[in-house]
Order: C-alpha cells, then structure tokens, then sequence
C-alpha cells in the first residue's frame, strides 16, 4: 500500500494526492473504445477483492540456478511512465514518503514473480535520473531533475542487499547541462541543418557517436553510476537505448573523420554523398562501424573498472510498441484473416484512405518479413531524416563480439515466429530479447475527447497462460539467455502463476547455446531443446507452442541419466529414457538429465 493515492485521476508530473490508506481509493473498470478494439465484447469483472498478507516470506519464489561454474540466465524490466510515483520534492504529492521504499517494493515484486536483475533508467531522454551529476561538473555537464541526489547509489545498496544483480538502463544523448554535450547537437542531417525529426524533446540534444569526446562523455556517466559502486552490488553490464538521439550525424567533423578514416584524398561535402549512392552506403557502413567500436569501447571500459564478464545491451529500436513492417502499407498479422477482412472493412478504419491489410502469420514466416523489419532503416516521409535519425539494429557485426548483444524485440506472436530472426541477433554472448509495450497513453477518452481517467497509461497483456506466449515462442524458436521488458507504465502482470512457473523453468537452465532435437517429441508442437555441458550433465528446454494443453506429452532423452525436473529438483520417472509431462498451453519445462 502507498502511503498516499490520487482521486480517479492518474496523475502525470508533480500533483497532489489527496487519499491516505483511511481514505482508501478509487477503482475503474474501463475499456477501449469499439473502434480501438473491435473484437471486444466489452469489460467483464466478477468480483474485486483487496487481500493482507501478513507474511510475504512465503510467497517468494523458489529459485533453483544451474550450479556455480554454468553462466546464468537474466530477466529484467525497465518502467517508463512509472516515477511519478516519486517525482515531487512535496511529500503530499509524492505517493510514499520515502523515495526508497518505491524500490523496496520492486524487490519484493522481483522476489515474487522470480526476476533476479534489477534495472532501472538513469537517463530518460537523456534527463539524468537520482544520480549525483557533481564530481563532473553538477548542472554545468549535466542538469539534475530532482529528489535526492543519493538517491540511485542508495538503490543499488539496497539491491545488493537483497542478492539482486543491477543492470542499469541509459537513453543517452549526450550530456544535457548548461554546457554538456547533448546540447551542443554535434550530429547534423545530410540534406538539412535543423532537425532530424519534427519531434522537438527528441531534437534537443543529441550525440555523435563517432566523435572521441562522445565516449569521454558517457564513461563519465559510467563512471559515477557503475564503476564507483560496483562493490555494493554485481553489476550485469549496461543497456543502451538512443531514442533517435544518437543519430548518423553528416557534420563536417563527422565528414573529415569519415575521409581520414577511409583513405580518402579529400573531404567529403554533403552535395557529394547525395550524388553518389555508393559513396553515401560506404559511409553509412562506416558509421555502424563507428557504432560498433563505440559499444566495445563501453565494454572495454566496464572491463577496465573491474565488472566480471560485463555485457552491453543495445536497443535499436526507439518506439514503444516495437519494431513496424518496413511498408507504409498498414499491417495486423493473424490467424484469421478474413474475419479481420470484414472488420477492416468498416469506414472507421479508413480514415487516412489507406486500408488496413490483414496477413496470415505463416506469411510473415515464410517471407522473412520480420526479419526483413528488424534491420530495415525506418520509414521517412516530408524532408524529415527518420532513418538516420535512428539507424536500425545491425546484428551481423557483432555475431563475433563478445560482451555486446543488440536486443531482438518480441511481443505478438509473429515476432517470435521464426528461427531466422533470432539467429540473427544471437552472439558469443548469448541471445538478449525484450519484449516492447506499447505505451496505451490517454486512451480513455468521453465521446468530446475529454479524459475520463486524466493521464491514462496502461500495458496490455494475453489471459490466462497465454500471457507467456511470447516468451514461449522465443524459447522455442530461438532460446534467448536473457529477457528484458520495456513497460509503458508500473511494471505488473495479471496472471503471475504463469510468470513464475516460466521464470523459474528459464532460469533453472544455463545459458549455453542449446540444439533443437526435432526427433525428441512426435507432436510438432512441442519443441525440445538440448543444453550440454562439459561437467553437469544435459539440460532441455520443453516448450508447449501450441494454444491446448498437453497431457501426458512423451519426450525422449537423448541420452541415458537420471532425469530430474531442474525447477524443482524433484525426480522425474524415466522408463525406456522417456519422461511423461502434462504441458500447459505456452508452457516451458526445463529437465536435468545428469548421473
């Protein structure tokens, strides 16, 4: 319980909260309009209780991890509408007194839901987050926002206390103070010298991740969130998201770099790149080059201030709801196409004349659409440079480099569909995905378009088991060693059975590549996988992909052992080297087969 709530309202920014626990609180049962969710026959709720416990200790999670010696797999989110909680310096307006006891709540979350990793943004728009800016120049290098200025080196105390890993998140775009970085805008478009985009908090600051004071400028930033506490808790690494604020920049710094770089005779102009398209690709390969070095540079630097096995994550992609097909063309991936055919037929849906095309998910499949979407330049359109304000992931230059993973985005179930796509992200480091919310913002409106429930933002999840279908799907199609969630809003699930059974199952196995055995399981549907070690015996992965239950599912070992469900530990009968499991829809088991 919050020691203060608003009234119906959810409050954006610094408002009072006028409700104390004897108050209690407003509950709304809202949904979409028919428009915004055709096939919905509207909200059904049986009952609503509010439920004390008196002792969470038991609801803890069970965690069983491979033994020491194997790497260990992570789950982590991040929340971004979630800090108003915190935000004022006003205690009325804040919903706990203490600031710190907004993060011992999401330690007891974790524990519950079985997340070992915490992360949390230090940089949102390149804002700085309750970290201390001082010892590099307080609000001259970078401006701080407000609450305590202890307040991140606090939260990484408390996590280590309680046995979490910290992974924190950075939406860098230059140091943003009164003479920082970000706001001397070093990146410049190719074709204009104003703007990359027409979105203004986006076009305020940004950096140029090819310019040398660039990595200065940000190991500063590790160097005080990271570096100097690294002995209160185990630090994963880094996770690095730009938000079109470290765009390819064509400025003439950039332009000489790229000339004394490549062997070039003479500087080349802006005039020069837009006449010669070879001209402009080889610098454009240039450029992710120099995004390549730069990430290995974060690494090296990490490494260098004493982090054990540091990896950096980069998320490419800078919008809420995940990566869109590379068409203007308007998509909705199902199966079944012609009842979302007569939907979509409906005027309300042609607004803007262009008609919303239903596809099947085997198509997507089939034409490596997905793929084709995750390293595709985004769309532009008027003189804007969308595309060079936020460049696509390019995981094939880093399928050698250890320490850095770019992230593969999940949510629906076409974008965990295909073994190709996460192949494709998959490096010596493993295999990192995230699953994307979208950002439902101010989406309840009255029929005048007033806000019925003020700043309204809420994440939408699948019912029941289903919720886990995603994730289901990526163990099954590409087996991901770490899986992260980037959240509109307070980051929660509705049916938590399902995450803990899937949590505890994913990270009872090591994260080692494994090997698909199509031979393990006559159903299709359920997808085997294989984890051998040299020391600790054979892991699998089992994953139900289909939406039915699976009773009595027959799989094979591939070898002879002493079979264990490695959750639990609990013996699993093995007769002719067979084990019998009652799968549920999405369902992931993991099973030990050792001596």
């Amino acid at each position: 319980m919050h020691d203060r709530f608003p009234d119906l309202e959810f409050l954006r920014g610094a408002k009072e909260r006028k409700l104390t626990a004897d108050d209690g609180f407003d509950v709304a049962i809202a949904q979409f309009s028919a428009e915004n969710d055709p096939t919905s026959r509207g909200a059904a709720v049986a009952r609503i209780r509010l439920l004390e416990v008196p002792d969470e200790a038991p609801l803890a999670l069970p965690l069983r991890l491979p033994p020491d010696g194997l790497p260990r797999r992570s789950i982590f989110w991040r929340e971004e509408m979630a800090d108003g909680v915190i935000e004022s310096d006003k205690e009325t307006e804040r919903g706990v007194r203490d600031r710190l006891d907004w993060y011992r709540f999401k330690a007891r979350q974790m524990r519950f839901l079985g997340i070992p990793t915490f992360t949390k943004d230090l940089l949102e728009f390149g804002a700085c987050q309750h970290w201390d800016p001082t010892p590099y120049g307080g609000n001259q290098w970078v401006h701080f926002a407000y609450g305590s200025k202890d307040l991140w080196s606090r939260i990484v105390a408390l996590m280590g206390r309680e046995g979490f890993s910290v992974l924190p998140y950075y939406e860098y775009s230059g140091s943003k103070g009164d003479r920082g970085l970000g706001y001397q805008r070093r990146c410049k478009p190719l074709t204009r010298d104003d703007a990359y985009t027409h979105i203004s908090w986006v076009e305020s600051a940004n950096a140029d991740l090819t310019d040398p004071e660039t990595l200065a400028d940000f190991q500063k930033m590790l160097d005080l969130t990271v570096a100097r506490l690294k002995d209160a808790a185990r630090f994963e690494g880094v996770w690095i998201r730009p938000r079109w604020q470290l765009p390819m920049s064509f400025s003439d710094a950039a332009r000489q770099r790229f000339a004394e770089e490549t062997g070039l005779a003479k500087p080349v102009s802006k005039a020069d790149l837009l006449a010669d398209k070879s001209l402009l690709a080889r610098y454009e390969a240039w450029w992710f080059g120099r995004r390549r070095q730069f990430l290995v540079a974060v690494r090296d630097y990490l490494r260098a201030k004493g982090l054990a096995d540091p990896v950096v994550l980069y998320t490419a992609e800078g919008g809420e709801p995940g990566t869109p097909f590379s068409t203007w063309e308007k998509r909705i991936v199902t199966d079944d196409v012609e009842t979302w055919k007569e939907i979509l037929a409906a005027p309300q849906h042609r607004k803007d004349n262009r008609p919303v095309v239903p596809i099947g998910l085997e198509r997507v499949v089939r034409e490596d659409l997905y793929l084709e979407a995750l390293r595709a330049p985004q769309l532009n359109w008027g003189n804007w440079e969308v595309h060079h304000a936020n460049p696509p992931a390019d995981p094939q230059r880093y399928q050698d480099t250890p320490g850095v993973l770019l992230t593969h985005c999940i949510n629906r179930a076409y974008t965990a569909a295909s073994p190709k796509t996460f192949e494709a992200f998959r490096g010596p480091s493993g295999l990192a995905v995230v699953r994307h919310y979208a950002l439902n913002e101010n989406m309840m409106f009255d029929k005048a378009d007033q806000p019925k429930l003020g700043y309204f933002v809420c994440d939408i999840e699948r019912a029941g088991p289903y919720c886990m279908l995603a994730e289901a799907l990526a163990m099954a199609h590409g087996d991901p060693t770490r899986i992260g969630y980037l959240t509109g809003g307070n980051f929660g699930r509705g049916f938590p059975r399902y995450v803990r059974d899937f949590n505890a199952n994913f990270l009872a196995l090591p994260a080692l590549p494994s090997q698909r055995l199509p031979e393990a399981c006559a159903d299709p549907e359920v997808v085997v996988r294989a984890i051998r070690t040299p020391r600790h015996g054979t892991y699998l992965a089992v994953v139900n992909t289909g939406l039915a239950s699976k009773p009595r599912a027959r799989v094979r070992l591939p070898e002879r052992g002493r079979a264990t469900d490695a959750a639990t530990g609990s013996p699993l009968a093995a007769p002719d080297q067979t084990v019998e499991l009652d799968l549920g829809p999405c369902q992931l088991r993991a099973i030990h087969v050792g001596t």
